[in-house]
C-alpha cells in the first residue's frame, strides 16, 4: 500500500491506567487505536484493503503514533481532555 494514511480525527479518553485513543484515518474502515491499558499502538484494518507483510513491517507503533504526532500539531488548542 502506498503512502496515504493519514489521521483525520482523534478521540482520547481516560482509563485505569492513563489514557487510550481512537483515530480514525483518511482510509475508511482503518483507525489507529490505544486502548489505554500499557499495551502498543497498532492499526485496526477493516477497509478490505489487503495489506502485505511488508505494510505491516511500515506500520509499526512508532510510525502510528508519528501520523497522530502530525494530526496533533495541525491542531489549533490542545485536544487533550482536561486531567
Amino acid at each position: 500500500m502506498e503512502d496515504i494514511l493519514k489521521v483525520t480525527r482523534a478521540r482520547y479518553f481516560e482509563t485505569h491506567r492513563g489514557w487510550g485513543y481512537e483515530c480514525q484515518t483518511n482510509v475508511g474502515g482503518m483507525r489507529i487505536i490505544n486502548e489505554g491499558r500499557g499495551g502498543c499502538t497498532w492499526l485496526q484494518n477493516h477497509s478490505g484493503i489487503k495489506l502485505t507483510s511488508e505494510d505491516y513491517e511500515k506500520y509499526t507503533e512508532t510510525y502510528l503514533e508519528s501520523l497522530i504526532d502530525s494530526y496533533e500539531a495541525t491542531q489549533s488548542n490542545n485536544i487533550l481532555p482536561n486531567r
